[in-house]
């Protein structure tokens, strides 16, 4: 299959992660960040399975990226994370306190917190809680480059990881790479890497972030779908 986007560090595969994934080779680590089943529109895919149908999904894909990688990552809010756990069971958790706009739950207590849950080693002892770790949806005190994509992963959390449970000539893989940001991290960190992503109009932004290039994240028009 021919990448949509290839250099040196990295490809990026256009299509749907669970036809691509049995077509790549090991890599070293799986680490995304997936939908979430929020009722975002991104365009080809509506993130508002019913619960079923999503867990159905999340488990296909956890289960093709295991066929490529022993060790898997995944970058969870607080209500989807016993998701899977279920489906990693020997997985630990890492939890990432969120500053502000805590969600609160039936039981009066707010979800302070997103949760990487990893199959992964660290490669030096580092703690289950990290702190300082900024998000999207925190606004202003979100100061990273925005991209354009509506759930934006903390390239501040995925380069924390990679940087902890990798090593410099680790092949990093991403199946929902959205604009891009687990791929930016590894490459950052001297990590070749691999992204597959549904949405052209993100695997466009996702291309022109990992070649480095300068430029506004408005996709052109090749790239829009809907």
């Amino acid at each position: 299959m021919k990448p949509y986007y290839e250099d040196e560090w990295v490809q990026i595969y256009h299509g749907d992660c669970r036809e691509i994934l049995p077509s790549l080779p090991k890599v070293d680590l799986v680490l995304t960040d997936p939908p979430y089943n929020a009722g975002k529109d991104y365009g080809t895919y509506k993130d508002n399975l019913d619960a079923s149908a999503y867990n159905d999904f999340m488990r296909e894909v956890i289960t093709k990226s295991q066929t490529v990688s022993d060790y898997i990552a995944i970058y969870s809010d607080s209500h989807r994370f016993r998701l899977f756990w279920d489906i990693l069971p020997n997985a630990s958790p890492i939890f990432l306190h969120i500053q502000a706009n805590g969600f609160g739950n039936s039981q009066n207590i707010r979800q302070d917190h997103h949760v990487i849950l990893t199959t992964a080693k660290s490669n030096e002892s580092t703690s289950s809680i990290w702190n300082g770790i900024r998000v999207l949806r925190e606004g202003y005190f979100f100061r990273e480059v925005k991209t354009g994509h509506p759930c934006q992963t903390s390239e501040q959390a995925m380069a924390k990881f990679i940087s902890l449970f990798t090593q410099p000539d680790s092949v990093v893989l991403d199946p929902f790479v959205g604009s891009g940001t687990t791929l930016r991290a590894a490459i950052d960190l001297n990590r070749k890497c691999i992204g597959i992503e549904i949405e052209e109009k993100y695997c466009e932004i996702a291309a022109k972030r990992c070649s480095q290039q300068v430029f506004d994240f408005t996709p052109t028009n090749k790239g829009e779908t809907g």
